[in-house]
């Protein structure tokens, strides 16, 4: 016998065994429950076991769960690992090392990990914002809106005619300082549209560090 078993739209997989035993035995195998049962323990005695135990046993088997080949994610400089666990409702979060997903068909996790990268990625735009805001006032710039674009040919890209940058994707795996280097690098366009000897002028006085952020992210991204 297989069946779910909810709880605050998160669920177990339990498989039933029946075989003569005295007593019955639970554990978790596979990133399921197993219940090795007599015949006397009903499905609802195995519930109740089940509803007692059931964040420990939901622990164990979010971390048996199955996940990519390539099990572990880079966000902002930092590997995590990839943790699945199952739920009716999709969520993430950031625990020590981990990031734990919780979501019902892993077949969609790679939609599922662009959106958590997009996320994460705008909240750290926001948030560098505030740190360049005071710059870029000294040189008569403001913020502009932006876009995340799921692109690999750019890292960013300033559409001075719109009043617009559009970030890609994959800045999600860089450190801070890169990521203000392309910040830096995308507002100084609106000054100087090409990369003229005025154009590194104005990203220098933005970024006065800026060879040593462009060297890098060359670096990062030949190795990427």
């Amino acid at each position: 016998m297989v069946f779910k078993y909810y709880k605050n739209n998160l669920y177990l997989t339990v498989e039933v065994i029946r075989k003569q035993n005295k007593h019955s035995y639970f554990r978790v195998r596979d990133g399921k429950v197993l219940v090795t049962a007599n015949k006397t323990i009903t499905k609802e005695e195995i519930e109740k076991i089940i509803k007692t135990n059931f964040d420990n046993f939901y622990k164990t088997a979010a971390l048996q769960q199955k996940t990519k080949s390539n099990n572990h994610i880079i966000i902002f400089g930092n590997k995590y690992n990839l943790i699945l666990q199952k739920s009716t409702k999709f969520s993430y979060y950031i625990e020590n090392d981990n990031l734990v997903i919780n979501l019902k068909d892993e077949n969609k996790l790679d939609k599922k990990l662009i959106h958590i990268k997009k996320e994460l990625l705008n909240e750290k735009i926001l948030y560098l914002n505030k740190l360049i805001e005071p710059n870029l006032l000294k040189i008569n710039l403001k913020i502009v809106p932006h876009k995340i674009k799921n692109v690999k040919s750019y890292f960013g890209k300033c559409f001075f005619t719109r009043n617009e940058i559009y970030y890609s994707l994959k800045m999600a795996e860089l450190v801070d300082d890169l990521i203000l280097y392309i910040m830096y690098h995308e507002y100084s366009h609106f000054i100087v549209p090409n990369h003229s000897k005025d154009f590194y002028k104005v990203l220098e006085k933005l970024m006065p560090n800026y060879k040593i952020a462009k060297k890098r992210l060359k670096l990062t991204h030949l190795s990427s």
